[in-house]
């Protein structure tokens, strides 16, 4: 509750971010600290931090489409080449369907 509040106040994303930080720290299930990246992954700004977040996130979900999604996001993101492929191979891993 304390850090919700905090939250709240925080003037900057920056400092928004520590207290993300902190609660991710405390919450218990993987759902809400899933939650908690998701809050900071628009807090963040460069690319690079929102790949950070997404690279957690990714071994927080549970689901394979889950996963799927995180990877996608993560695509757009990666700026190389060599990234993109890395991130096409994951994602070959868990698709199902020969389809995909």
């Amino acid at each position: 509750k304390v850090l919700n509040q905090k939250f709240r106040l925080a003037a900057s994303n920056e400092e928004k971010v520590e207290v993300l930080n902190q609660k991710f720290d405390l919450v218990a299930s993987n759902e809400e600290k899933v939650k908690v990246l998701n809050q900071k992954f628009d807090l963040v700004s460069s690319d690079e931090e929102k790949v950070k977040v997404l690279n957690q996130k990714f071994d927080l979900v549970s689901s394979d489409a889950e996963k799927v999604k995180v990877l996608n996001q993560k695509f757009d993101l990666v700026s190389s080449d060599e990234e993109k492929v890395k991130v096409l191979n994951q994602k070959f891993d868990l698709v199902s369907s020969d389809e995909e």
